[in-house]
């Protein structure tokens, strides 16, 4: 087998302008040392169920690390390239670089006992997009929202007799993410959504009042795009998130789908450009910015009224 190929090495070798945006970070490392595996994987035209017996691992567990689903152990990562013979000192460093983020505790650590991994896993992966395309039909987005309106949302999506601390900390998490919007080079937002999230008075008539409030506020913003999508224009109801990274930081521009209770994380091809012409078609299905804000106006003054 011949060293690393020159496809995956910008994910290696640029490790230091990877770490910039997003130290700390130990989601994006790990999808990254994932994303590099599996291409050295590909590279030599082995599939999962080939290489596992090989460095003594179940075919599950080649799987999650390649995916970047969570923690690996050093022992697996190394055994790996050396089936690979990886030998360049450089790339090795960069793996060193990558195993050390990924060890690293972020801010949402402090809200594990509330938030599942395939949520936290969403936060990290924003923290180093450089856009972020959404679509709701329910709801205003997360990272949208206002406290009132979020701790309305939280409260419909637990189950009766959920304790108050459980409460406030899932808010709380929702809050500390929209920090993001507010830091230099935060990524552009296109924040796409059904007529009908206007009309789900949420909390009662103030706190959507307040809620369309800060939509309106937001709209005049630089980066962030806000557009409804009127009634008959009869879409999906399926919602989802297309993040899009910066090139050379070695991510993969994604596409995340969220289920009650688990998500999925799409990276293949031909997935993501699929989605993402279903984002465009929902971008052409919408009111322009204008009109849009026009549903804004018209929605605050029936709740105020």
């Amino acid at each position: 087998m011949s060293a690393a190929g020159s496809g995956p090495h910008s994910a290696i070798t640029n490790v230091a302008a990877f770490q910039a945006p997003s130290a700390g970070n130990p989601v994006a490392a790990l999808t990254v040392l994932g994303a590099y595996l599996r291409h050295l994987r590909t590279e030599r035209g082995l599939t999962i169920k080939q290489v596992a017996p090989e460095v003594h691992a179940s075919i599950s567990k080649i799987s999650r690390i390649e995916g970047g689903e969570h923690s690996v152990k050093d022992c697996d990562v190394f055994a790996l390239l050396s089936f690979y013979e990886v030998t360049d000192s450089e790339h090795l460093e960069g793996i060193r670089a990558l195993l050390e983020a990924s060890r690293r505790n972020p801010w949402w650590q402090a809200f594990n006992d509330v938030t599942p991994g395939w949520f936290r896993r969403l936060i990290g992966l924003e923290a180093c997009a450089q856009c972020i395309r959404t679509y709701e039909w329910e709801y205003v987005p997360g990272l949208l929202q206002t406290q009132a309106y979020a701790r309305a949302i939280v409260e419909r999506g637990l189950p009766p007799g959920a304790s108050a601390y459980e409460v406030d900390q899932r808010v709380q998490l929702r809050l500390n993410r929209q920090l993001l919007l507010d830091r230099a080079g935060s990524p552009d937002v296109l924040a796409l959504m059904d007529e009908s999230v206007l009309w789900r008075p949420y909390g009662g008539p103030a706190v959507m009042c307040r809620q369309l409030e800060k939509l309106r506020d937001l709209t005049r913003r630089d980066g962030i795009n806000l557009r409804f999508i009127p009634y008959e224009a009869c879409v999906t109801s399926t919602s989802l998130t297309y993040l899009v990274f910066p090139p050379g930081g070695g991510l993969q521009d994604l596409i995340y789908l969220e289920a009650p209770d688990h998500a999925r994380y799409l990276t293949k091809p031909e997935e993501v450009q699929s989605y993402k012409g279903q984002m465009v078609r929902l971008q052409q299905a919408a009111a322009s910015r204008g009109e849009s804000l026009e549903l804004l106006e018209a929605a605050i003054a029936r709740y105020r009224a």
